[in-house]
């Protein structure tokens, strides 16, 4: 897939699972700091919107908080993380004190900000190390998106946001390949069949269970009885659950160009479409 509009939701999606993954680490660091100190808050993982609570460490009092702005838009997304200290409610005084003020602008900020640090505390200094670390992880995230993961995929998008979404393209191609489905075989049925019952029998395999054992049993079923080439297609077999057999060897449907199941199952340019039959396991009936 080219054009702007790829190019956009490319980088939309790097923005959005960049902003997920700070978000959820600073939050998953956050509990585990509290938790490996004994630090006596009231901080709760499902707060939703409400990123803040408060905790004790000795007499003192803290307030941690977490703010987003634009997250609900794509545009200059970014996250700040703070602590204060609670005062007394004296007119003379701040009602806080700063401890530490963090700001990150996400996806293009290169290098992480410096953060305020008020205080010597250790264990504050501790906190600002994990959150530095959060960052730190961010950078090899945004250089995982320009990583070839799947050489093998006939596709050229191998990289890695291409990759999801082949995937969730492959997740609809099981869906839709249902209403194919002109009668289901048995699991063990089908392994009784040989090579010749299946090459070139213009019939597409849905598995109706593709958990991992029988993907594991297809595999090797396919290898050490009907020995076809071409095995490495089961990795997209084990995405989307159909195959058929030609010239002896194992035919994936990728979801690409004109290898699709919609246009597998339909008539195009005088080819005969395929019919498609389900293999469930024997437990079902």
């Amino acid at each position: 897939m080219h054009g702007w509009c790829w190019e956009t939701l490319k980088e939309n999606f790097e923005t959005m699972y960049t902003q997920a993954f700070i978000i959820d680490s600073i939050i998953t660091e956050t509990e585990d700091w509290f938790d490996d100190h004994n630090i006596s808050n009231d901080y709760d993982p499902r707060m939703g919107n409400k990123y803040h609570c408060t905790f004790h460490i000795g007499s003192e009092t803290y307030n941690w908080s977490m703010d987003m702005w634009n997250k609900n838009s794509l545009t200059n997304p970014g996250v700040s993380i703070s602590i204060d200290k609670l005062g007394m409610l004296d007119p003379n005084k701040p009602h806080s004190q700063p401890v530490l003020r963090y700001h990150f602008g996400f996806p293009h900020l290169k290098e992480t900000p410096s953060p305020e640090l008020n205080v010597d505390d250790d264990i504050f200094k501790e906190y600002k190390e994990i959150i530095d670390k959060v960052f730190e992880d961010n950078k090899h995230i945004k250089e995982l998106f320009n990583i070839r993961t799947n050489p093998g995929m006939s596709s050229t998008s191998t990289y890695v946001v291409d990759d999801i979404l082949h995937k969730f393209n492959m997740e609809l191609s099981w869906m839709k390949s249902a209403k194919y489905v002109s009668e289901r075989i048995s699991f063990d049925d089908f392994i009784k069949m040989d090579i010749d019952d299946l090459n070139y029998n213009n019939t597409i395999y849905r598995l109706a269970d593709r958990s991992c054992g029988v993907m594991e049993k297809l595999n090797e079923h396919l290898k050490n009885k009907l020995m076809l080439s071409h095995l490495y297609r089961m990795e997209n077999v084990r995405l989307n659950g159909l195959f058929y057999v030609e010239n002896c060897d194992l035919q994936d449907v990728s979801e690409a160009g004109y290898d699709t199941i919609d246009i597998l199952c339909s008539s195009v340019n005088d080819t005969k479409p395929y019919k498609i039959i389900e293999i469930y396991l024997n437990t079902e009936e």
